[in-house]
């Protein structure tokens, strides 16, 4: 049995994605798990709110993400997360569920599943468990007696709450056999509520570490990710077959490549396009190899220069503003720039690299133009 058959034996819950009438913030929690797995090189497929909130499929196994939101910031309690609801059903049974029918095929390794919540676990001994990210309940062990009388006998004190969430999967799955391996809590870092700034941090170390260069286009590739995710978390009708499942609910490596390529490498270019106008407006061998020094020491400023990146901003302001005006020769356009910006530049700054960044800056402003045209 290959992962597609076994994957369509899963019961799916479109609910979500018909009752959204905006986007839920959690499921961008997806986008910092796509980040972390591209990183690894494996193959994989991200799903957004088909069987449960976020899926993982890797060709020997799946992962299965439900995410809570906690707006009080009170901790989550053992009950919380495994007391059924009046309908019978509980956050951790829904994603328990799918985790036992694909063990039961013993085709895969020991499914993965969690529950995904924005403050910490209380178990109930009382102890918060703040200090642990990803918390697996078959470990869990408490310290002292539960303080409410109906815990008191779930057996021994210090397997009461793992007791307790066993008694009651084990009721609401009708199983005699509940096995917490591969069963965990996260107490997620991100912002679940507003997980924008967040984000945005983690997309720009992604890119400079997939990249090896100072990041750009942060904004543009998370706003593109952030629709693509939007897009698979609302597509409301059923798939009929698990490549309808990648294709409308997934973002598969090579889509996720795809869109690097056209967002991130694009940016690139105008550095090589930086480079290429040095060579055509710059004819002296020593004033070239300067400049294309003084490129190669900006791109890298830029990356943790603060003062100089408030000063690119400024560049860029200027070179809109000033566009109808800036119809000379290019060499001649760099000087007008360097005679209004050279005293903003810091002390240590050499009249190259100062000329290096107006023309990297130049580049980037002329590649813009020619992305909003194609567009």
């Amino acid at each position: 049995m290959n992962k597609e058959q076994v994957y369509e034996m899963l019961p799916y819950d479109l609910s979500g994605s018909r009752s959204k009438n905006r986007f839920r913030n959690e499921l961008l929690w997806g986008l910092e798990k796509l980040y972390e797995v591209y990183k690894t090189e494996e193959d994989f497929c991200i799903i957004f709110d088909y069987a449960c909130d976020i899926e993982l499929h890797f060709s020997d196994r799946f992962e299965f993400y439900q995410l809570k939101t906690s707006n009080k910031g009170e901790a989550y309690t053992i009950g919380k997360i495994s007391n059924p609801d009046k309908q019978g059903n509980s956050i951790l049974g829904k994603v328990y569920a799918l985790k036992k029918i694909i063990d039961s095929t013993n085709e895969f390794e020991v499914t993965k599943i969690a529950i995904v919540v924005n403050v910490p676990l209380k178990t109930l001994d009382e102890v918060v468990h703040a200090s642990v990210k990803e918390l697996n309940l078959n470990s869990l062990k408490d310290t002292k007696q539960a303080v409410k009388k109906a815990d008191r006998n779930n057996g021994i004190i210090e397997t009461q709450s793992k007791n307790k969430i066993i008694e009651n999967l084990k009721v609401e799955i009708q199983s005699d056999t509940i096995d917490l391996s591969g069963v965990y809590y996260i107490n997620s870092s991100l912002d679940l509520i507003n997980p924008e700034n967040t984000l945005l941090g983690a997309t720009v170390k992604f890119i400079e570490e997939i990249t090896g260069k100072e990041a750009s286009k942060v904004r543009t590739l998370y706003r593109v990710l952030q629709d693509i995710i939007n897009e698979k978390a609302c597509y409301e009708l059923k798939c009929e077959n698990y490549k309808e499942v990648e294709k409308y609910k997934g973002i598969t490596r090579d889509e996720f490549e795809a869109v690097l390529n056209k967002i991130i490498i694009t940016s690139d270019n105008y550095v090589k396009e930086a480079n290429q106008l040095i060579k055509d407006s710059y004819k002296g061998f020593l004033e070239q190899t300067k400049l294309m020094k003084g490129i190669s020491f900006v791109v890298i400023e830029l990356n943790k220069n603060l003062i100089l990146n408030s000063l690119k901003e400024k560049i860029i302001k200027y070179i809109d503003d000033n566009i109808d005006k800036l119809n000379d020769e290019f060499e001649e356009i760099v000087n007008k720039l360097l005679q209004e910006f050279e005293a903003e530049f810091p002390i240590e700054y050499s009249k190259y690299e100062k000329m290096a960044l107006f023309i990297l800056l130049l580049a980037k402003y002329k590649e813009d133009l020619n992305e909003q045209f194609n567009n």
